[in-house]
């Protein structure tokens, strides 16, 4: 009876224990052939690789492809220099022989007082022309000058010495007979001044870029005349506000308030008869 029992017993766990190492041995086979296979597609995927740069043919597709960028030898200076626009230079230079010989008047008045304003005017034409010197008095003087289709002019003086308005634009073209230049001159201090004119002619480059030239220099020599009372006018004008505010100043104008209430004479009270 008891054996009857062992062998009812030993029975199944036998049956447990084979099944249990029929799975082990068969999961180490498996994890044994994985490294094999690994181990060999690596060694393939090497060979592979190691053959193909070891083809020349390849090596030098790859250069090909992929070529190497050398820089530049340096110069001796360290600087790379622009080269010379000799074209540009010699196209200014013929710009500036194709262009019209014309004339110019300028003459203001060598005489003006100190705070009158006067009006100065320049003209320029391609042509010698009896209206170029209408207006401008006796002893106009023309000169000849070169001209261009688009032309400028400006006057200066130093500073503090003439209040200038344009009257005109600075930058005229050449399309009626001359061009005419006007300014408001006004002188701020008296004895000699100098007034500059500077005429200009503007040449247009082949590349769009655009030149100027000066065509016309000129200085004149103003004698302006003293004007006391507009010295003293411009003085309060320009110092109102530190006079009127000076704790002297406002003194003074109380004192004379009151001194002159004081000095009116008082009306007896009652009637008059």
């Amino acid at each position: 009876m008891q054996r009857r029992i062992c062998w009812a017993v030993a029975g199944p766990l036998a049956c447990v224990a084979v099944t249990i190492w029929l799975a082990i041995g068969c999961g180490q086979r498996a994890s044994d052939d994985a490294g094999d296979t690994t181990a060999a597609d690596v060694a393939v995927d090497t060979a592979g690789y190691d053959s193909a740069f070891s083809d020349p043919h390849y090596a030098m597709d790859s250069v090909e492809s992929h070529p190497t960028k050398t820089a530049p030898p340096p110069s001796s200076s360290g600087t790379v220099k622009p080269p010379l626009n000799s074209q540009l230079d010699e196209e200014i230079k013929q710009a500036w022989e194709a262009l019209d010989e014309g004339r110019i008047v300028f003459k203001p008045n060598e005489q003006m007082r100190q705070g009158a304003a006067q009006v100065i005017k320049v003209r320029v034409a391609r042509d010698s022309i009896a209206a170029l010197t209408a207006g401008f008095g006796e002893g106009a003087v023309v000169e000849s000058v070169k001209t261009s289709g688009f032309m400028t002019a400006v006057l200066v003086a130093e500073e503090n010495e003439f209040d200038i308005t344009e009257l005109s634009s600075p930058d005229q073209p050449l399309l009626d007979k001359y061009i005419e230049w006007a300014w408001v001159v006004i002188p701020l201090k008296s004895g000699p001044l100098k007034l500059h004119l500077i005429v200009k002619a503007r040449l247009f480059l082949s590349n769009g870029a655009v030149e100027y030239k000066d065509v016309a220099v000129k200085e004149a020599t103003i004698v302006a005349d003293v004007d006391r009372a507009w010295v003293i006018k411009g003085f309060f004008r320009d110092n109102w506000r530190y006079i009127f505010g000076s704790p002297l100043v406002i003194g003074l104008i109380l004192w004379l308030v009151r001194k002159t209430r004081r000095s009116k004479p008082k009306r007896p009270a009652g009637f008059e008869q």
